[in-house]
C-alpha cells in the first residue's frame, strides 16, 4: 500500500503548494504551519500545505487533522516506499497547483523567505533554491568543522552537475511545468532537489541568500546510510547528465584500484621480502604504480596516444595534486580531532574525484595539447 490520505483530498487549485516530508517531527508541524500560513496570507498568496508522512506514528496524523481545521493543509501517511525523495515525489502526484515549493519540517528553513521563491517563480524561473553559501546566506553559528566540511565535500561532488553554489539545499521551489517533458524521477537517498535540477533541464536558476538554522526539536535523519545513497545518487546522476564520462569514469576507477594494489603489493615485496628501506620501496612501487596507470588510462581508456612526454608530466603533477590534497584533509581532520584514519577514508573520493576531473580535462584531452608558437594549454 502506497499511502492514504488522512485529511479530505478535496480539489484545492492554489497558485502554490507547499510540500513537507516528515518523519517523526510532529512537535514542529503547529508553529511550522502557522508560519508559513503567516507568510503566504500576508503576501496575498494562495496556497496549501501537503504533509507527507511516513507512518510516523508519534500523533502526527491528530496533529495534522486540528491544524487542518485552521489552514488550508492535508496529511498524506504512507506505509511503504519511504524517504524523503519519494514522500516529495508523492507529494507533487498528489498536488494540483502551478508552483511546488519543498521544505524540510525541523524549521531549519525559513518560511519567511517563501513569498520571494514564489516573485522569482512568477518571474519565469526555473528553479529557485534557498542557498547558504550566496553572499548574504549563513549556516547556524553552532555548526562544527565537521559539518561544515561534510557539506562542502558534497558540494563539491555535485560541482560537475551543476553551477550553483548550495546544490546540497533542501529548500526549493519550480514550477510544475519543468517536469511536464523531464524523464522519470529517480532519487535515492534524500537530495530530490539535485534530481529536479538536473532531469528538469532548469536554464534560468535563482539562488536566493537564506539563513539555515539547526533544529531544536526532534532528532536529525541524516545517517552514514544516507551519505552513502547520496553518492550512489551522484553516480546515477552524472551518468545521466554525460553518459559518455561514466564510461571513462568505470574503467579509471578500476584502473586506479588496480595501480594501487599494485603500489602495495609491490612496496610490501621490497620491503619484507628483498629487507630495502621504506623509502626504498616506496620510491619503487609509487613511479611504478603510476607508469602503469597512465598506460592503461592513455591507450585503453582514453585513447591518447600521441604527446606521450607531455602527458605522462601532467599525469605525475595531478598525482602529486592528488596526493598533497589527501594529506591536507588527513591533517586537517587530525587537527579537528577525527583522526588520520578519518581524514585517509574522507581524502579518498575528494581526491578522486579531484584527479578525474584535472586528468579528463587536461593530461587526456583529445584537442592538440602542444602548440609550437606558445607554452600554454590548447582550449
Amino acid at each position: 500500500m502506497v499511502g492514504e490520505l488522512n485529511t479530505p483530498r478535496t480539489k484545492i487549485f492554489a497558485e502554490l503548494v507547499v510540500i513537507v516530508p516528515t518523519y517523526r517531527e510532529v512537535d514542529n508541524l503547529p508553529e511550522l504551519t502557522r508560519r508559513i500560513h503567516d507568510a503566504v496570507n500576508g503576501a496575498g498568496i494562495s496556497a496549501e500545505i501537503i504533509v507527507v508522512d511516513d507512518n510516523s506514528q508519534d500523533g502526527t496524523d491528530k496533529v495534522c487533522k486540528e491544524l487542518s481545521v485552521d489552514y488550508p493543509m492535508r496529511l498524506i501517511t504512507r506505509f511503504s516506499n519511504r524517504g524523503l525523495s519519494s514522500a516529495v515525489i508523492h507529494g507533487i502526484r498528489e498536488s494540483r497547483s502551478a508552483y511546488v515549493l519543498v521544505m524540510d519540517a525541523d524549521l531549519s528553513h525559513p518560511p519567511e523567505d517563501i513569498p520571494r521563491f514564489l516573485q522569482h517563480l512568477r518571474e519565469g524561473a526555473d528553479f529557485v533554491v534557498g542557498s547558504r553559501y550566496v553572499e548574504g546566506g549563513a549556516t547556524d553559528a553552532t555548526w562544527g568543522v565537521f559539518r561544515w566540511l561534510n557539506s562542502q565535500v558534497a558540494t563539491l561532488l555535485a560541482r560537475g552537475l551543476t553551477d550553483i553554489k548550495d546544490p546540497m539545499a533542501g529548500f526549493f521551489a519550480f514550477p510544475r511545468r519543468i517536469l511536464e517533458a523531464a524523464p522519470p524521477l529517480m532519487p535515492l537517498g534524500y537530495k530530490i532537489g539535485l534530481e529536479i535540477l538536473v532531469k528538469g533541464n532548469c536554464q534560468r536558476v535563482i539562488e536566493i541568500p537564506i539563513t539555515f538554522l539547526d533544529r531544536t526539536r526532534g532528532e536529525s535523519k541524516l545517517t552514514f546510510q544516507q551519505q552513502l545513497y547520496y553518492l550512489q545518487h551522484l553516480w546515477r546522476l552524472y551518468q545521466f547528465r554525460f553518459p559518455w564520462m561514466a564510461k571513462h569514469l568505470v574503467k579509471y576507477f578500476v584502473i586506479g584500484a588496480t595501480a594501487s594494489a599494485i603500489d602495495v603489493a609491490l612496496f610490501m615485496v621490497l620491503f619484507n621480502v628483498a629487507h630495502t628501506t621504506p623509502l626504498m620501496a616506496h620510491s619503487i612501487s609509487v613511479p611504478t604504480s603510476v607508469l602503469f596507470s597512465f598506460t592503461l588510462n592513455a591507450r585503453h581508456n582514453f585513447h591518447t596516444v600521441d604527446h606521450i612526454v607531455w602527458r605522462l608530466t601532467s599525469f605525475a603533477i595531478v598525482a602529486t595534486i592528488g596526493y598533497a590534497a589527501g594529506y591536507g584533509i588527513i591533517e586537517l581532520c587530525r587537527s579537528i580531532g577525527l583522526g588520520a584514519n578519518f581524514g585517509k577514508i574522507l581524502s579518498l573520493p575528494v581526491v578522486f574525484v579531484l584527479q578525474y576531473f584535472l586528468n579528463s580535462r587536461i593530461t587526456f584531452k583529445k584537442t592538440s595539447v602542444v602548440d609550437s608558437d606558445s607554452a600554454g594549454v590548447a582550449e
